[in-house]
């Protein structure tokens, strides 16, 4: 039955992670896809009409009133003026994509036509997109938008595929529907109405789980034992995610395609979108408050990146989607607003990498290499096939001399990859390579201690300094089979003294010898310690197959769990102790034989020779 439960549960393992991994990739395959071809715009410029407010020199809001005309554009040439109108109800949705509050791409050549009502009265207007070439400030912007919306993707993916959890999920639901290029993005530089009006709902569908997202976050930030108010704010995250996915959408909808004014919507959306996000920035400063002291300078990159990016995405919206402030800032300014908001994957990515604020540094350290590795043998395998190509074509030699050049590459990837580890450990898990060395270097010193208690302290003191660990216990087998706590750090007075030789914990270490996690087996024996210090795995200490301790190791001081180096490396330390405590054990009983065989030379000494008694005679 164990068996089969362990099975059932590893399926429902492996099928949630693939389901994980399908929904993170297919989310950040979106966005990606909708913000490359806006980077097209960059080399490709033959039918680029750009302008600081659109390609017509004008933008509207919701209700299709022009906010500002760009003086000596084609709709300043055309008479229009701010505070006209179109006529969304008699414009066809064909036309009204680009002329919309969240408008299409528009090609250079485009004709568009449109009813405005202004001072003289309701007029049709048409208009031809001129061929204007990007600006450098607007090309910068775009680039930059481009790698930060890459950046988004993949430090929110990457968290939410290696520590799975309803925090990461939030975080990653907020980098894709906050990424700063998907306010301008499309699946084409020129989309037609039906797949530009597709891609809206999705992105606006999006938009509503990142405001959430974002929320969700800040509730469940370095939050183990949330209060009342924060459960009941989680509890009503679905509710939330509807109510603005319709008030996100609907304004979208009805100004694209169903040609109805639909700003007070809009505005109400935004209000109530801001509310949200000064509240998600209000718990992420109570959290940081009234968090335990050792976790500020852990976090408090974070806290700054959350304010920082959410103010600024939230302004460049205000910019770009409604009317309430009383002017138009041009395209390119609410852009640069919009990259602010990369400030929070970079620094949740720093506290992660350098503060250990999530346990995945083991996971991110191989994903580092491995993913520097595939960029460059990619690029290297580009410009050998682009190069030689090109100027061996001729000769057909371009086949052969590729062949050879991955032979010869194959033969330099082993060592490639350990040039490649070492140097990311050595920038980014400095602090993690140390403690590794120093775990290693008590180990090795182990089989010259002269002492138990030196051995107890290597044991429990060393790897809690070392890694960071809110505690450690020795418990070592006593003459009534018992094991008794020796020594121990992060254990208050009352805590767990003695285990018994028959419970559970002892017997499944001593039959599997090899670490185990006692929250996987339920151990929860009374006197155990609370909270950060609550034993995170076991380590047995194994002479001769027969178990003589272990020792209890808690969690990382921040919460995060031991990963398995660290495990490894403890295991390596608890081997090494064992052996030592034999060779003590063996000194010891040598002693004691050399001793009692001195005493007893002294006692045969002193006492007088017995001579054989002769037999009497009868």
């Amino acid at each position: 039955m164990a068996v089969m439960s362990r099975a059932l549960r590893s399926h429902e393992e492996t099928r949630a992670a693939v389901l994980r991994t399908f929904i993170v990739l297919a989310l950040g395959a979106w966005v990606i896809a909708g913000t490359l071809p806006g980077l097209s715009l960059l080399w490709n410029s033959g039918d680029v009409s750009w302008g600081a407010n659109g390609a017509l020199g004008f933008d509207t809001d919701y209700n299709g009133v022009i906010r500002s005309v760009t003086p000596g554009s084609e709709g300043f040439k055309a008479g229009l003026r701010a505070g006209d109108r179109i006529d969304l109800g008699r414009t066809a949705a064909e036309d009204r994509r680009f002329i919309a509050a969240s408008p299409a791409r528009i090609p250079a050549g485009q004709q568009v036509r449109f009813y405005a009502m202004g001072n003289g009265g309701s007029r049709l207007v048409t208009l031809v997109s001129p061929h204007v070439g990007m600006p450098p400030v607007p090309r910068i912007n775009l680039a930059l938008r481009t790698i930060a919306a890459i950046i988004f993707v993949v430090v929110g993916g990457a968290l939410c595929l290696l520590r799975p959890s309803r925090m990461t999920w939030g975080f990653f639901f907020y980098c894709v529907g906050f990424s700063p290029g998907i306010a301008f993005s499309s699946l084409s530089r020129y989309p037609s109405l039906g797949p530009y009006a597709a891609y809206l709902i999705i992105s606006d569908l999006l938009t509503a789980a990142a405001t959430v997202g974002i929320l969700i976050f800040a509730l469940e930030f370095l939050r183990e034992h949330p209060g009342p108010w924060r459960r009941l704010l989680e509890r009503a995250a679905p509710v939330i995610f509807l109510a603005f996915a319709w008030l996100i959408i609907y304004p979208d909808v009805a100004n694209i395609l169903l040609g109805v004014p639909s700003e007070r919507w809009q505005e109400l959306m935004l209000v109530l979108q801001g509310a949200v996000l000064a509240l998600s920035i209000a718990i992420t400063i109570d959290t940081y408050i009234r968090g335990d002291l050792e976790n500020r300078p852990r976090i408090q990159w974070v806290v700054v990146g959350l304010i920082v990016g959410i103010l600024g995405s939230y302004a460049g919206s205000l910019l770009l989607f409604s009317s309430v402030l009383p002017y138009s800032a041009p395209h390119w300014a609410a852009g640069v607003l919009l990259l602010f908001n990369v400030s929070l994957p970079i620094t949740v990515a720093y506290a992660v990498v350098r503060h250990r604020v999530l346990n995945i540094t083991f996971v991110a350290s191989r994903a580092l290499v491995y993913g520097v590795m595939t960029f460059m043998l990619g690029t290297a395998f580009a410009l050998i096939s682009y190069f030689i190509g090109q100027e061996l074509e001729a000769t057909r030699l371009a086949s052969l001399l590729e062949i050879i050049a991955a032979i010869a590459l194959s033969f330099w990837l082993e060592s490639l990859r350990n040039r490649i580890a070492y140097f990311i450990d050595g920038i980014f898990f400095h602090q993690r390579k140390i403690a590794m060395r120093r775990i290693a270097q008590t180990a090795a010193s182990m089989a010259h201690a002269q002492s138990e208690a030196t051995l107890d302290a290597f044991l429990t003191r060393e790897p809690l300094e070392a890694l960071d660990l809110a505690s450690a216990a020795l418990f070592r087998r006593a003459e009534d089979l018992s094991l008794q706590r020796s020594a121990s750090i992060g254990w208050a007075a009352g805590c767990l003294e003695k285990v018994e030789h028959d419970d559970p914990l002892a017997l499944a270490l001593e039959a599997g010898q090899e670490p185990l996690r006692p929250s996987d087996m339920g151990w929860l024996p009374a006197g155990l310690p609370a909270d950060r210090c609550q034993a995170a795995i076991a380590m047995p200490l194994v002479v001769r197959r027969q178990l003589v301790g272990f020792v209890l190791y808690g969690a990382h001081r921040n919460g995060a769990d031991l990963d398995p180096e660290e495990v490894k490396s403890l295991c390596d330390l608890a081997v090494a102790a064992a052996a030592a405590y034999d060779h003590l054990r063996a000194e010891a009983l040598t002693d004691e034989v050399q001793a009692l065989k001195t005493q007893l030379a002294a006692m045969q000494a002193a006492q007088p020779v017995l001579l054989p008694l002769r037999p009497t005679a009868p």
